[in-house]
């Protein structure tokens, strides 16, 4: 599957976990399960304890972890806006939707109808409480968590036809559109402040490489 040879629901955990901090503006609660993830030794998302995004995350939580939580938060907050939502591009780089960085335009009207006719293939759809194009990076790495986790649930049932064609459709995904994640990734880490998302960036750049490379 990966030359780390994860399973599909290690897979699935590894997307979900970098979607998951693409997604969302840190909050109380959202801080609370990351330092409890990165105090835990045993946490590793596809490469280990020794991987330098995952020691440079570590690293924040061991230099900041007992700060009040609501300066963690704000602290977090303010740089999360800086690197995902292309506020202001003195302060940051230009947002991460796979239009921008992959066609000449800077839009990119046809990937976005592509990338939402990929989501529909499979029953799915932007939410619209979601104020995000569906190229945005963070719905394009849940979109990978989920066909591994179909992928998953395929192999356990032992419809091995099925778990190939996931693997396919994910492969095919990670190269058509995700391929401008490390250019992404080293515009953003010219703006980073925190030792979290400076090694989230790296983490990122390095889960979405080796998974395409694995296919």
């Amino acid at each position: 599957m990966t030359e780390k040879n994860l399973s599909w629901y290690e897979y699935a955990k590894a997307f979900g976990f970098l979607a998951g901090i693409l997604n969302n503006s840190p909050h109380a609660e959202m801080v609370r399960q990351l330092r409890d993830i990165f105090s835990d030794p045993g946490n590793r998302f596809f490469h280990g304890d020794m991987h330098a995004g995952n020691k440079t995350m570590s690293a924040y939580w061991h230099q900041h972890g007992e700060k009040p939580l609501e300066k963690i938060v704000q602290e977090l907050a303010v740089d999360w806006t800086h690197l995902f939502r292309g506020v202001n591009p003195s302060y940051g780089p230009p947002p991460p939707y796979e239009g921008v960085y992959s066609e000449k335009d800077r839009v990119g009207i046809n990937v976005i109808l592509d990338v939402n006719q990929e989501y529909l293939k499979y029953g799915l759809s932007i939410a619209e409480d979601k104020k995000d194009r569906g190229d945005y990076l963070g719905y394009e790495l849940d979109f990978i968590r989920h066909l591994a986790e179909k992928a998953a649930a395929a192999r356990e049932e032992g419809r091995r036809d099925e778990e190939e064609a996931y693997k396919t459709s994910i492969c095919e995904f990670l190269r058509k559109h995700l391929s401008w994640t490390g250019g992404f990734c080293s515009k953003a880490a010219d703006y980073a402040d925190t030792d979290f998302y400076r090694g989230f960036l790296i983490l990122l750049r390095d889960t979405v490489s080796e998974a395409a490379a694995a296919c």
